[in-house]
């Protein structure tokens, strides 16, 4: 005869469950530095003083020639003509209104600094 075997029931385990959070980083957006650059030539007239022997003894005896050659190697160093606070006729030229002003070459460029 057969013998009954009685099961035994299986233990029951508890299932650990882990519920991992899903971290997500927030997504960045790129994002661009954008600049913009300028670039021109700027030309400006002002004047005109009248410089000659009377105003400046030192060009007595020169040619007109000799004068225009004299005042743009030596007008830093010579003599305001009609001003008590200047020290040279380029810082006298300064104080004068604007007669031209003209822009050339005139550009633009983007650029990126990143």
């Amino acid at each position: 005869m057969a013998t009954k075997t009685k099961k035994t029931p299986a233990k029951k385990t508890a299932k650990k469950t882990t519920v991992k959070a899903k971290v997500t980083k927030k997504e960045e957006k790129p994002v661009v530095e954008v600049w913009l650059e300028e670039s021109y030539v700027h030309y400006m007239s002002r004047g005109p003083i009248f410089i000659s022997a009377e105003t400046h003894p030192e060009l007595e005896g020169m040619t007109l020639e000799e004068m225009k050659e004299y005042i743009k190697d030596n007008a830093y160093d010579m003599a305001p003509i009609d001003s008590d606070y200047c020290e040279n006729i380029i810082e006298e030229l300064k104080e004068y209104d604007t007669v031209k002003d003209k822009y050339l070459d005139e550009e633009e460029n983007i650029f990126f600094n990143n």
